[in-house]
């Protein structure tokens, strides 16, 4: 993955007073200084603190984004493209309605926004496990998630996949 990250967010134990969203972040060019000054990537994710988040990645977010960042010694377009990381904090799981995960998602919708050109297609693949809700189009972070995908299209092929597997045998509703 080194080189090919282009940023990393993560939840943080002080909130911002803008939003009252914690998180902290860093610049792939940043993290790509840091693993070379210290020679090792792990050694400097514990330099930066992520020692606990590297331990408990056995999520499968953290999965999704191992196959992302392998490449399997393929030479294409897909194996090369940058990675923006985000996680989202692990509490608003907790409730398995999910209520109060939609501003996160859009605020890491926001911040892969001002870190990828609007000229550069773009995946972004949330690995959430299932929300409460009606599924339809209706709900706030469904909206801000069309608005995101639609503004970006304009300029370049945008796309935002879904968890489909982890509904716990409800319909989703979304195609």
């Amino acid at each position: 993955v080194r080189g090919r990250v282009r940023a990393l967010l993560l939840p943080s134990p002080a909130p911002r007073p803008k939003d009252g969203l914690r998180r902290r972040s860093w610049s792939g060019a940043w993290l790509d200084r840091l693993w070379s000054h210290l020679g090792d990537e792990d050694l400097a994710y514990r330099h930066l603190g992520l020692e606990s988040a590297l331990q408990r990645s056995l999520t499968h977010g953290a999965h999704v984004l191992g196959l992302l960042g392998a490449s399997g010694g393929l030479d294409d377009a897909a194996s090369k493209a940058p990675i923006v990381a985000v996680e989202l904090p692990r509490p608003i799981f907790e409730d398995s309605s999910a209520t109060g995960m939609g501003p996160h998602v859009l605020a890491a919708l926001d911040f892969i926004g001002k870190v990828v050109p609007e000229n550069r297609p773009l995946v972004v693949n949330l690995s959430y496990g299932s929300q409460g809700g009606p599924h339809n189009g209706t709900t706030l972070v469904e909206l801000g998630i069309d608005q995101f995908v639609n503004s970006r299209s304009a300029v370049a092929p945008t796309a935002v996949v879904l968890p489909a597997g982890s509904r716990k045998g409800q319909e989703s509703g979304r195609r």
